[in-house]
C-alpha cells in the first residue's frame, strides 16, 4: 500500500510538471548562445511576489532565512542552467517546474529518512 501511495505521489508531481513545462511562457535571455531559441526561466518578479507574501505576515526572524534560502536556491538553479548549457541535464536546471519538482521529492525523501531514524 505504501509503494502504491509513493507511485501515485510521484505521478501526481510529474504529470503537472510536464504540462506546465510544455505550456510555460518563455523569456529570451541576453547572452544566450542561440537567442532565437527561447528558454524557460523564472522571472525576478515572481521572486519578489514570494518575498512580499512572506514579508507581509511573518516576523523578521522567520522571514529572513526563508527569503535567503529562496534566493540562494534560485541563484543555484540559474547558475546550474548557465553551466550546463549544451549538456543533457540542462533541461532540469532550465525548467523551473522540473527542478523544483525534483527538489521537493528529494526533500521529502530526506525528511522521511530522518523520521524513520528518529521514530
Amino acid at each position: 500500500m505504501k509503494k502504491l501511495a509513493i507511485i501515485f505521489l510521484l505521478v501526481a508531481i510529474v504529470i503537472p510538471a510536464i504540462s506546465f513545462a510544455q505550456s510555460g511562457d518563455t523569456v529570451d535571455r541576453a547572452g544566450d548562445p542561440n537567442p532565437d531559441v527561447p528558454t524557460s526561466y523564472i522571472r525576478s518578479s515572481e521572486i519578489r511576489n514570494i518575498q512580499t507574501i512572506v514579508g507581509e505576515k511573518t516576523p523578521d526572524f522567520i522571514k529572513k532565512p526563508i527569503i535567503a534560502s529562496i534566493t540562494w536556491l534560485e541563484n543555484f538553479r540559474l547558475t546550474g542552467a548557465e553551466r550546463s548549457e549544451g549538456q543533457f541535464y540542462h533541461f532540469v536546471f532550465a525548467n523551473v517546474y522540473v527542478f523544483y519538482g525534483i527538489f521537493i521529492v528529494i526533500v521529502l525523501l530526506v525528511l522521511r529518512t530522518i523520521w524513520r531514524i528518529i521514530f
